[in-house]
């Protein structure tokens, strides 16, 4: 009954599950009656490549990070190409990066990313600008909304002065270097003086940082 009525009011509706098997598509066909111009893109992704993908995600409701191969596995097993028989008007493969990013060109702009290997940090409001240094281009300053919705009279707000600190992020690149970056860019312990013990860090924890960044490589 809902089907039928986003078709009347022609809405889009977008269902968000592995179908696996022929039986499962059939079941997306018959709820849409069996659309004549139905297109199946299949993203024919490698097994392994999956499983590091998976045991990747930080943010998956139900695998926890560094699992999900089993799951992989039993999908994998189950799984059963689409073909033009199941009432496709056509099927597209897509197993390369390349052939993948040509789909952006499909109805909606190409997203903004950050330069290759950042991973820009969430940024919380500064409370007010002194005039200082610590307030830089990357951050974000609290507007006259956001502070009389933060200061109701009830919120309490205590301010401390840091001593000495960053925010940092680890990564690995392709050559299973660990890396440092702060805010918009990479450190090392020539930086800045808060960063002189960082290499001696890294190397005493480093097979500790690839097990946590790369849980599914040995």
């Amino acid at each position: 009954a809902l089907v039928a009525a986003l078709k009347v009011k022609g809405t889009r509706v977008i269902a968000d599950r592995c179908n696996v098997r022929k039986e499962d598509r059939k079941r997306i066909f018959d709820l849409c009656f069996n659309p004549a111009g139905a297109v199946a893109i299949h993203f024919d992704v490698d097994q392994e490549k999956c499983c590091r993908r998976v045991a990747g995600r930080t943010d998956h409701p139900s695998i926890s990070f560094g699992r999900g191969g089993a799951v992989v596995e039993d999908f994998a097993k189950a799984f059963e190409p689409p073909t033009i028989k199941e009432g496709f008007s056509a099927v597209h493969r897509v197993n390369e990066t390349s052939s993948a990013s040509l789909l952006q060109q499909w109805g909606a702009e190409p997203p903004e990313i950050a330069p290759l290997g950042f991973f820009k940090f969430p940024r919380t409001r500064h409370v007010l600008n002194t005039g200082g240094t610590a307030v830089t281009r990357d951050d974000l300053v609290m507007d006259n909304a956001d502070a009389a919705a933060f200061f109701d009279g009830k919120t309490v707000v205590i301010a401390e002065e840091k001593v000495d600190g960053a925010n940092l992020g680890l990564s690995l690149n392709a050559n299973y270097e660990i890396q440092a970056q702060n805010r918009s860019h990479f450190v090392n312990f020539e930086s800045h003086p808060q960063f002189r013990p960082l290499s001696g860090w890294i190397e005493e924890h480093s097979w500790a940082l690839c097990q946590l960044l790369k849980p599914e490589d040995e």
